[in-house]
């Protein structure tokens, strides 16, 4: 869940999730509607997107890896305000499994206050994710590069997301980020899941690439009398 994002990193997990070989389906707030979804065996995993209204009405959903990507103001007339808004999102994070991971977005004030709270609840191994710090044992990105602390010590690099052509800009760093570590907390290998972030093909209507224009360079030929011509 999150404000901003969803959709993408759903998908992008989704991608990860087949390119690794792991039998999932997808949807929710995105596409195919949960009940529409066909029985998974052991190891399947079902990929959700929820929206605020969503949570609020599914009380009982338990996610053993839980999203949040982050929250500015959005639906406040439906929520009573922000701090309704920012409780509904804080629902992903309710009765959470044993074992359960809880990867947080901390750009942004309420995500960040969320985060700190579901650590000092301590009823989940929770991530942070950010593209503006480094924070220990979470996933960021700095200039361009994807890291992952969570091992606990030094950070290391997994992927330099100017590979990714399909996610551009700062927040698509956040999605991937974010994606990476929901994938990892599966059990997923960091190579495999940097592979699949590669060759993402990207969402539609989402900075979607629809072609690639060559560049061009004219060369000063002195037996040209036109060189734009020539070239």
């Amino acid at each position: 869940t999150g404000t901003n994002g969803k959709s993408t990193t759903t998908a992008l997990i989704a991608h990860i999730l087949t390119r690794c070989g792991v039998e999932c389906e997808v949807g929710g707030n995105l596409g195919q509607p949960v009940l529409g979804f066909r029985p998974l065996g052991k190891g399947g995993v079902y990929v959700l997107e929820m929206s605020s209204y969503q949570l609020e009405l599914t009380p009982a959903m338990a996610f053993d890896v839980a999203l949040l990507l982050n929250i500015t103001p959005d639906h406040l007339g439906r929520h009573g305000g922000m701090e309704g808004y920012i409780a509904a999102k804080r629902l992903i994070f309710a009765q959470p499994p044993a074992g359960a991971t809880q990867v947080i977005g901390i750009d942004d004030e309420p995500s960040r206050r969320l985060c700190a709270e579901q650590v000092a609840a301590a009823a989940a191994r929770v991530v942070p994710v950010s593209i503006v710090e480094r924070p220990a044992g979470g996933v960021f990105v700095a200039e361009g590069v994807l890291y992952d602390a969570t091992a606990g010590g030094k950070a290391e690099a997994v992927l330099d997301l100017r590979q990714a052509k399909a996610l551009p800009g700062d927040h698509n760093g956040q999605n991937a980020a974010a994606a990476y570590a929901a994938t990892r907390a599966l059990g997923l290998p960091m190579n495999a899941i940097s592979a699949a972030i590669r060759d993402f093909p990207g969402l539609a209507h989402r900075q979607e690439r629809i072609g690639v224009v060559a560049d061009v360079v004219y060369v000063n030929d002195s037996k040209a009398t036109n060189p734009e011509a020539a070239a």
